[in-house]
Formats: structure tokens, C-alpha cells, sequence
């Protein structure tokens, strides 16, 4: 793991709008080796600290239990370094690959293997007894025949009290717009968001809230090109307007999957 005594280079990758929030992130790098690290400041805004410190609590009440889906991480409560503009918390993780990248590098048998691996690891999440809550596709990493899982800063109990909704309107399914929990349902939506997006190489898009809402509850038409339109079923599964009509769990997805055939 990543010594801050030994020699590193940093890269301040700090998007301008989250510094106002007292978030900052930096790429470091030591040895050929590549790590993000998340700096949340004292004083910055409640729902970036509440996120931070929901995020290091997964990773505490996780770390024994040791979950696929997990990267190896650092913490530091108080982590000072001549690069930071104070003293902040500080959480690390090796740097990984998105593991939804450019379509055109993959077999037909490749592109199964890596849905139903996300689809397993967001069902290991699930199984733990927690909901994700901010599934995009730059949250799946992918090393060494691995899926792996990342930012839990929204992530709560699937039963909880639940909490001040705070998704991205490009992944939310009907029913958050209409003030509803998030849910197992909710994160299967996203995801299928993410395998849409992938498999058309296309990237959603619209001008406002307003115009997300209308497209997720009354104009979406999720419709795959061949050659991946046989895959058209497990993604109707995961896309339906309907909470009703939409799988109930990754595994039920992922059977789904296994009755498809590529060749």
C-alpha cells in the first residue's frame, strides 16, 4: 500500500466546484503505482462531510468481512501533507480501470462476463444488506479478472430510515422523481442506465431536472442494436418504468442473462 514517508508525485484533480464543498482529490503516484485520494475539510459543506463519513463507515464495518466487490483502502482521520491545503481525512484507494470501457475491446463472450460480474458484486453489496445508491458507470473498476466497487458516499441499510435524496437524474429510476426511497430496484435501474449506455456506445443527455424526469417516467425507450439486441430481455428487466414490472434482485438479472446465447 501507499507509504506518505517514502518519495510520491501528486496531481491535484480537484473538480472546481467541490472545492467550495471542502472536497478535494488528488492523483498520487509512488513506485509506478497509482492512487486516489479523498480529502474531505472540516469545515466544509454537511452533506460532502456526511457523505465522507458514510463512505469510511462501510469501509470500517466491511473491512472483516472482506467483500469481493472491495478495494484495499487507507485512512486517515487527520491527514496533514505539505501538498493539502489543511489538515483533512483523508481515504485512499489504488487506482483501477472502469471496467465499462470502449466496447470495440471486447469479445460477445467478454461483454457477458462483465455484466454478469457487475450484476454478481452489486448482488454481494445487496446481500451485505445495503444499497448502493449512486450507480454510475465510473463507480465499476475492473483489475486482474476482478469487478470491483467504489464510492459508498450514498450508500445506507436497504432497510434504513432513509435520507435526503441526492442522485444523479441521469441514473434515477421513475420512482425517486416521485420522492420514493432508494432501493435494490433503484440501483438495478442504474445499472441498466450504465449497460445501455455501453452497449449503444452513446451517452444520455438532457438540458434539465425537469427534462430527466419526463424522459425516466414517460419517453425512455431503451432499445439495443444488434448485435445486442438478444440481450434486449435482461436489459427490459432492469429498465422497467414500472418498479412492479423490474427485477427484484441481480440474481434474478442474472438468470436472466444465462439463458442468452452470443456467438
Amino acid at each position: 500500500m501507499f507509504e506518505f514517508e517514502r518519495p510520491y508525485s501528486i496531481q491535484d484533480k480537484t473538480p472546481r466546484q467541490s472545492q467550495v464543498f471542502g472536497r478535494h482529490i488528488y492523483l498520487l503516484e509512488q513506485a509506478g503505482q497509482y492512487y486516489w485520494l479523498k480529502l474531505q475539510l472540516p469545515h466544509g459543506h454537511t452533506q460532502f462531510q456526511q457523505g465522507f463519513a458514510c463512505e469510511v463507515e462501510c469501509y470500517g464495518q466491511w473491512q472483516n468481512l472482506q467483500p469481493s466487490f472491495l478495494l484495499p483502502y487507507q485512512y486517515a482521520a487527520k491527514l496533514n501533507l505539505p501538498e493539502l491545503p489543511q489538515t483533512a481525512q483523508g481515504l485512499l484507494l489504488p487506482h483501477v480501470p472502469e471496467a465499462f470501457s470502449v466496447l470495440s475491446q471486447f469479445t460477445n463472450i467478454d461483454v457477458i462476463k462483465r455484466i454478469r460480474m457487475a450484476l454478481e458484486q452489486l448482488d454481494a453489496l445487496h446481500m451485505l444488506g445495503y444499497v448502493h445508491g449512486d450507480i454510475k458507470a465510473a463507480h465499476f473498476r475492473y483489475a486482474a479478472q476482478q469487478m470491483f466497487l467504489i464510492d459508498f458516499e450514498q450508500t445506507r441499510p436497504i432497510h434504513g430510515t432513509g435520507s435526503i435524496l441526492n442522485a444523479t437524474p441521469r441514473y434515477m429510476a421513475p420512482e425517486l422523481f416521485h420522492a420514493q426511497p432508494k432501493t435494490i430496484q433503484t440501483d438495478l435501474y442504474a445499472l441498466g442506465v450504465v449497460l445501455y449506455e455501453w452497449l449503444t456506445q452513446t451517452r444520455l443527455s438532457s438540458k434539465s431536472y425537469l427534462d430527466w424526469a419526463v424522459f425516466h417516467c414517460q419517453s425512455a425507450e431503451f432499445n439495443l442494436p444488434e448485435p445486442w439486441s438478444v440481450l434486449q430481455p435482461c436489459l427490459d428487466g432492469l429498465l422497467a418504468r414500472d418498479f412492479k414490472h423490474r427485477f427484484v434482485s441481480s440474481k434474478q438479472a442474472t438468470r436472466c442473462l444465462e439463458t442468452i446465447k452470443l456467438y
